[in-house]
């Protein structure tokens, strides 16, 4: 076997236990003469083995939440956070969405597809992103906020109605690495937009750029908690560079923000792009931007796109019908990532 050195990836250890495997199987077959094919079968096996515990103490258990083990499903956790700094983990991928069950409670499952979108693709987006996502999301999660707070209403209840519907949808995917690593990411990015982008993360740098080979991305994109700070130090890092012009004339919306509402409307005023956000009643991730709740729901995960704005009262709300019969994806039940 070739052993790699230490710069290998944390998130990478299921595929060097399947080259252990591999190893060892290589080995055996030497010893019986090739006859069981032990090298490719020892190498699934180990793999799938890792995966299982993988799965078993990041997803099942809970410890993906932390980032302290290593797990592929966390990008390596806190430790692949440290060693991948300078290195953006996120991307644009497209999620498609369907074949969902009903719970007992009228939320639904559903299936989800990722697949990352090449960057011919993205340079041909043209109605921006349904979501650039917060904290805790990973890649067989983050449809779930994607959808409940992009889709409309309508959209949704047709998920549930017909398990042969199927949504796609458009994401900056921003990957966990658990509440440690994902606070300290976001730290940076809320220092970055009152620093006027001098101090970013790698995702804002690398939306960033995208933005400016194609600024249709920040037409209609919506984001939430820690997307919000990628996607505001983002602008301002395309400020800096001196892209005023990226700016112009876009739509972002943002829900449960850290920023300060208040510093970001005064932003879009100056830089001429529309803004619209979200405070829910008692969210305390916006208190870190002293921002005054302005919809009728509470907490921070229940916000959506579609709330009605009443101009009297200067708040969005959801009509007591609508609240009955709203439907929500609660959790996805089979998930499969497609790689370029």
């Amino acid at each position: 076997m070739e052993y790699k050195d230490n710069r290998r990836k944390w998130s990478d250890i299921s595929n060097i236990m399947g080259e252990y495997g591999k190893s060892l199987g290589s080995d055996l077959d030497k010893m019986s003469g090739g006859k069981y094919d032990l090298e490719n079968k020892l190498s699934e096996t180990f793999k799938k083995t890792y995966l299982g515990f993988e799965r078993l103490i990041g997803k099942e258990l809970g410890m993906d939440i932390l980032g302290i083990i290593p797990t592929k499903r966390s990008y390596g956790g806190l430790a692949g956070a440290l060693q991948g700094t300078g290195t953006a983990d996120g991307f644009i991928a497209e999620l498609e969405i369907g074949g969902s069950n009903i719970n007992e409670d009228g939320s639904i499952n559903v299936d989800s597809v990722m697949r990352e979108m090449s960057n011919e693709e993205i340079m041909k987006i043209k109605d921006g992103l349904n979501m650039v996502n917060g904290v805790l999301n990973f890649e067989d999660t983050v449809a779930i906020s994607a959808a409940n707070q992009s889709l409309d209403p309508r959209v949704l209840k047709e998920l549930k109605d017909n398990p042969n519907k199927k949504v796609k949808m458009k994401v900056f995917f921003n990957p966990s690495h658990g509440i440690i690593a994902d606070v300290i990411e976001s730290a940076l990015d809320v220092t970055g937009f009152y620093t006027g982008g001098l101090i970013r993360s790698s995702n804002s740098k690398k939306l960033a750029e995208l933005a400016i080979k194609n600024p249709e991305l920040y037409n209609g994109t919506l984001s939430h908690s820690q997307g919000s700070a990628i996607l505001g130090n983002s602008m301002k890092v395309v400020n800096l560079k001196g892209k005023k012009e990226v700016l112009q004339g876009k739509d972002i919306s943002m829900n449960g923000s850290p920023l300060s509402m208040w510093a970001m409307k005064n932003f879009a005023e100056e830089k001429e792009f529309k803004f619209s956000y979200k405070v829910n009643v008692v969210d305390p991730i916006t208190w870190l931007g002293a921002n005054k709740w302005n919809t009728d729901v509470w907490w921070h995960t229940t916000y959506s796109k579609y709330q009605k704005y009443d101009k009297k009262t200067n708040k969005y709300f959801v009509s007591p019908k609508s609240k009955e019969e709203r439907v929500l994806i609660k959790d996805v039940k089979d998930f499969r990532k497609e790689t370029l």
